[in-house]
């Protein structure tokens, strides 16, 4: 069995002072242990600044199944998403692994297509050099016939871990462009999207009533919205990468945990927040005797949530139904992860506060 710890914190912005010299002082940290450290397979491994591969990309199903098949060993499959570069250099090791027996066999089918992928990576003898590429021009249509379940919050969805986009019933059209590009220590990437929803019907007035029991809030709090017509950074970030560390602000998606129907903590299924975010993007070993640990990776952020309406901090709620607050919480976490499943983590002190967010 396999058990994941991780931390999350909502903390309001009157009290965001301390916390965030605990972030500060965390990644520093971080970054002096890890720049201490060993990196794991470092001879043929792409290096520099490099972008994320999205959540839900291909990429992720396909070496997941050859580290089922025993090819790749070293991949964090509860921290994601991972870099290019790391892709790459799992696709290097899974090409050392595999033999010639493998040949014809789906892995080497999944392998090959990694290759083509990561080809840029794998054959840059230049990482610093300027560079962009429209990743991708994609159009979506998405038919719901009956009555959708759109409040994942309190009840279920219909469709899930899909970037909180909006849907009803009827026809849903998604039309985006994703575009990254990197320059000597920096990267960047944005995806945007038009997102054209149909309606959905609201719960009853007995479904509100319990909903405002449950969470303590106004029976007329906003629930999903649907009916909409609008413009969408999913994703837009820029990271600065230093000896296999990057540093990345911006919008973007994680997913913390095994788990493959929904994350432990972090997941796609509602829109990303806009975060600081420090991340050792390749495994490392500790030095001296703490090697018997193995391979570790640890990320830390601290971001700001959206779309919450009430807070309640103590005995106190703060907000109004059906607007958002102006004064949102922040959110810090972090995640100490060990190839062999072990977990370290710790909360960063402070209040205590709990806060109930509508989706948005």
């Amino acid at each position: 069995m396999t058990v994941d710890q991780d931390t999350l914190r909502l903390t309001p912005v009157a009290a965001i002072p301390f916390p965030i010299r605990a972030v500060w002082l965390a990644m520093a940290l971080m970054i002096c242990s890890a720049g201490q450290a060993q990196v794991i397979d470092t001879s043929t491994a792409p290096g520099g600044p490099s972008t994320y591969v999205a959540i839900d990309s291909w990429v992720y199903p396909a070496l997941d199944r050859l580290a089922a098949d025993g090819y790749v060993e070293t991949a964090f499959s509860s921290l994601r998403p991972w870099t290019r570069n790391e892709c790459a250099r799992l696709t290097q090791e899974a090409e050392d692994q595999m033999d010639e027996r493998a040949a014809g066999s789906d892995a080497r089918r999944l392998l090959d297509a990694l290759q083509r992928e990561f080809a840029p990576e794998l054959g840059d003898s230049d990482p610093a050099r300027p560079r962009w590429q429209i990743e991708s021009v994609d159009q979506r249509t998405t038919v719901i016939a009956g009555r959708p379940l759109t409040d994942g919050f309190h009840f279920a969805e219909t469709l899930t871990d899909d970037e909180g986009r909006p849907f009803g019933r009827g026809v849903n059209l998604y039309s985006g462009v994703s575009v990254r590009g990197s320059a000597g220590p920096f990267a960047g990437s944005i995806r945007t999207e038009f997102q054209r929803a149909a309606a959905a019907p609201a719960p009853d007035a007995f479904a509100q009533q319990r909903i405002a029991a449950a969470d303590f809030t106004s029976p007329a709090a906003a629930g999903p919205i649907s009916g909409i017509a609008r413009g969408r950074v999913l994703e837009g970030y820029v990271a600065f990468g230093f000896a296999n560390n990057q540093l990345t602000f911006g919008r973007q998606s994680l997913w913390w945990g095994p788990a493959r129907s929904g994350a432990t903590l972090f997941s796609n299924n509602a829109e990303p927040i806009d975060m600081l975010r420090y991340d050792r993007v390749r495994p490392f070993l500790l030095p001296g005797f703490l090697r018997i640990i193995g391979p570790l990776r640890a990320q830390l952020l601290i971001g700001r949530l959206s779309g919450t309406q009430f807070l309640r901090a103590t005995s106190t709620l703060y907000g109004r139904p059906g607007f958002a607050l102006g004064d949102q919480p922040f959110c810090t976490a972090r995640s100490s992860r060990f190839i062999r499943r072990r977990t370290w983590s710790s909360a960063l002190r402070g209040p205590r506060y709990s806060a109930v967010q509508k989706r948005r």
